[in-house]
């Protein structure tokens, strides 16, 4: 079975465990702080996905960095993940996670690149304007980039808005080259 699919069979099980525990947002936290910690460390990445180690000194590390961190829930997690020799997708799987709860709660990510930073108010009015365009809640992620000369560029699932001044420069070009101006 494919990386994907397996990464997917356990979020959608993590999903429903705290939909029926009434804990998905305990989970959420849980997996939050061991993406941050694993994220962290290329040399637990490493360690997670190495065949050469086994099960019992995983198992014996996970429990010194999360067994009193994280719920029992998502340490028992961890714990057949390593029995299931599925510790090295644990990244894959809290990605899942997050994308399927994101689906489920009707939220898009939009990734925004700006000329200049955004002030509070104006990126509250992009975060309105996209929400109104295509329907759902948005979660803005800004970045700057000044090669855009102004306005912006916006992402959001497999669409891309290109507002940017620098584009619109390009078809002013364009439009020139071709006589039609």
């Amino acid at each position: 079975m494919s990386e994907y699919r397996v990464s997917i069979r356990y979020a959608r099980a993590l999903l429903e465990l705290g939909e029926r525990t009434n804990s998905l947002e305990l989970i959420a936290r849980d997996l939050r702080k061991i993406q941050e910690i694993v994220q962290a460390s290329h040399d637990l990445r490493l360690f997670l996905k190495s065949p050469v180690i086994r099960a019992e000194k995983k198992n014996e590390i996970i429990a010194s960095l999360f067994g009193t961190t994280v719920s029992s829930q998502i340490f028992k997690f961890l714990s057949l993940l390593t029995e299931k020799g599925r510790e090295g997708l644990i990244l894959d799987i809290i990605d899942r996670f997050f994308a399927l709860k994101d689906e489920q709660e009707g939220i898009e990510n939009a990734f925004v690149r700006v000329a200049v930073p955004l002030m509070k108010q104006e990126e509250a009015a992009l975060q309105e304007s996209l929400q109104a365009w295509c329907g759902k809640k948005i979660r803005l992620h800004v970045s700057v980039d000044p090669t855009i000369i102004g306005g912006f560029i916006a992402q959001i699932g497999d669409t891309m808005l290109n507002g940017s001044v620098k584009h619109q420069l390009e078809l002013l070009r364009e439009h020139l080259a071709s006589g039609q101006g």
